[in-house]
């Protein structure tokens, strides 16, 4: 941060409401850590990566409150802060997220604070960032060091912190220095590519989007700042773009799309306030400035959603006052149907945006073998007068499944991983067939997508994920104008029978209230589902508590439960099954626009190319 930004913000703080409040904030959370008890290097199983993020928040809070305010109590604080951690006998290279993150917050500080530390601080804070982050980086057992070539999160977050020790060192020892930057400039683009392109769609979620996508442009940032140049680094296909991925996975009750491991809850995003000020898109805030007041009052409580916080300061380092006078535009909203194409690929349908009350239909494919990926190719959510009546319940704390041994990150066919009730095919919005897994490497990719006409709708084939009990398996999804929503599944099987299990996770009360039809009421909301298959077979309903399905280990689901419609299918059949969503005052089926959409989702129109 140069003097120049430290003007700039003093200024805005007088004359900006929203700068203002952002401030007032942030400096009852400086006054707080005043009196907080140091950190302590204390593991949690396998990582430090608490403590690294707890030093994150500390130091920029402190570090900008200081500049903001020239308070020296602030200074003295941040000192403190700075000069524990630099004490730490390692940042825990065996976990490379835990030195990056740490890394950026001594950066930060030594950087934010440098002609406020004597020149004997500057040192330590810098001999610290070279023996603990720098050098680790090149010298660490190579399986440590796998991020430095990869393709998700991890070398996004890595190089970040990284680079950042890199320019807060550059005086001290400019050849390390430029190999960090150079090597990060080298590799970036590949873990870029699969994260971004070309829609901006980030396969690891919408909450990996805020970590990975955070550091990211916290790197670009610093680039910028020190050298005048990001190195083309913001330049990548769907960079531009990625954050209309993170208004059309926000639902119309504020929640996240959470498929993968992603939390539920949304909560202020720094690094949308840096891509709306960098591509001049004042829209991307829409959603953050309308809760500003909810968001700001759970920062204040340390209660954000998702629980993480610690980069909040940057939102008043990035926002542009100017911004404000954008709030009032209808007819600058986003698509209503957007398809998010790459590697977890996902289409999304609404009925209109800025209407919490709004129909919401989020569909997705990929692979479960992805990086934080669960059993969700060919799930759906669906939301409709402010409920959310068909759900994914997300992701589940890494360490609470970790400490009781369960195998969380072995992937493979069988793996421990798929045992998890929230990761494996048990919670998710699919169908399952004779009762297995579907195939992890299998993909799942969008067939159909169109935006156009009355009916918006996707299709996508699931085939890949079934093979040997089918030979082909599509799934379509759609949205009427009159506020239906249609699921279609249309298979052929194999050279044997299967039994096909048809999943709806819901927190609403279930009813079953005739052979095809069941009644969903949740928070004073009424729904139904109306079942119609082909030949006019007969499903079997049945509703079972998400308790029931789950080990000890699994994460409580309270008042969670499955819908499950079943049926079997002989060899060789091609079948079809079409599942109404009904939300209250909506026809039900046979009162219009079904002849739009033939039965077979062949023929729905909207050939991708």
């Amino acid at each position: 941060m140069r003097p120049a930004d430290v003007a700039r913000l003093k200024e805005q703080i007088v004359a900006d409401p929203v700068s203002r409040r952002l401030s007032e904030v942030l400096l009852r959370r400086a006054d707080k850590l005043l009196t907080t008890p140091l950190l302590v290097r204390q593991m949690r199983g396998r990582r430090l990566l608490d403590v690294s993020r707890a030093a994150e928040s500390r130091i920029l809070v402190l570090a900008m409150a200081a500049r903001l305010t020239d308070d020296p109590r602030y200074v003295a604080r941040a000192r403190a802060e700075l000069l524990n951690v630099a004490a730490f006998d390692d940042w825990n290279p065996s976990h490379f997220l835990d030195v990056a993150e740490m890394s950026l917050a001594v950066s930060i500080g030594l950087d934010w604070l440098h002609d406020s530390l004597s020149p004997a601080d500057r040192a330590l804070l810098s001999e610290a960032l070279r023996t603990k982050a720098l050098r680790p980086s090149f010298d660490a057992p190579v399986g440590q060091l796998w991020w430095i070539t990869g393709d998700n999160n991890w070398c996004q977050v890595c190089h970040g912190g990284l680079v950042a020790a890199a320019l807060a060192t550059w005086e001290d020892d400019p050849a390390l220095a430029e190999s960090v930057i150079r090597r990060a400039r080298a590799n970036l683009g590949k873990a870029a590519l699969a994260a971004y392109a070309p829609d901006g769609a980030y396969p690891e979620g919408p909450g990996y989007w805020d970590y990975g996508t955070t550091f990211h442009v916290m790197l670009v940032s610093s680039l910028q700042s020190a050298l005048g140049s990001d190195l083309g680094l913001a330049d990548f296909p769907g960079f531009a773009v990625t954050g209309d991925y993170m208004a059309q996975v926000t639902s119309p009750t504020g929640k996240f799309y959470d498929y993968a491991d992603s939390p539920t809850g949304r909560s202020l995003s720094p690094a949308l306030f840096w891509f709306a000020r960098r591509f001049d898109r004042p829209s991307l805030l829409d959603w953050d400035l309308a809760r500003l007041d909810a968001n700001l009052a759970a920062y204040d409580k340390g209660k954000a959603a998702g629980g993480d916080d610690r980069f909040f300061p940057l939102a008043l380092l990035w926002w542009q006052p100017a911004f404000q006078a954008t709030a009032s535009r209808a007819q600058a909203w986003p698509p209503t149907s957007w398809l998010g194409r790459g590697n977890n690929p996902l289409a999304i349908h609404r009925s209109a945006w800025g209407d919490p009350l709004a129909v919401y239909l989020g569909f997705k494919g990929g692979s479960p073998s992805g990086n934080h990926g669960h059993m969700d190719a060919s799930s759906f959510i669906v939301e409709a007068d402010g409920v959310r009546w068909a759900l994914d319940l997300g992701m589940q704390d890494y360490e609470t499944l970790e400490s009781k041994g369960i195998a969380l990150w072995e992937g493979k066919q069988g793996g421990g991983r798929w045992t998890v009730f929230r990761i494996g095919a048990a919670s998710h919005n699919i169908v399952v067939f004779d009762g297995g897994d579907p195939f992890v490497k299998g993909m799942a990719s969008f067939v159909r997508f169109s935006a156009a006409g009355p009916i918006p709708h996707s299709v996508i084939d699931v085939s890949a994920l079934w093979p040997g009990r089918v030979s082909r398996y599509w799934r379509g999804a759609a949205l009427l104008p009159d506020r239906r929503v249609l699921l279609e599944d249309e298979w052929t099987t194999a050279s044997a029978p299967v039994a096909l299990r048809w999943q709806w996770l819901t927190k609403a009360k279930v009813t079953v209230e005739a052979p095809d039809r069941v009644r969903l009421e949740q928070e004073g909301k009424t729904a139904r589902l109306i079942f119609q298959r082909e030949g006019g077979g007969k499903v079997d309903l049945a509703v079972t508590e998400a308790a029931a399905l789950q080990q000890p280990y699994d994460a409580e689901n309270k008042d969670t439960r499955r819908l499950d419609a079943s049926f079997p299918s002989p060899a060789g059949e091609t079948g079809r099954l079409r599942v109404w969503f009904v939300p209250d005052k909506a026809p039900l089926p046979g009162t219009g626009f079904e002849e739009a959409l033939p039965a077979s989702l062949a023929a729905w129109s909207g050939n991708l190319p």
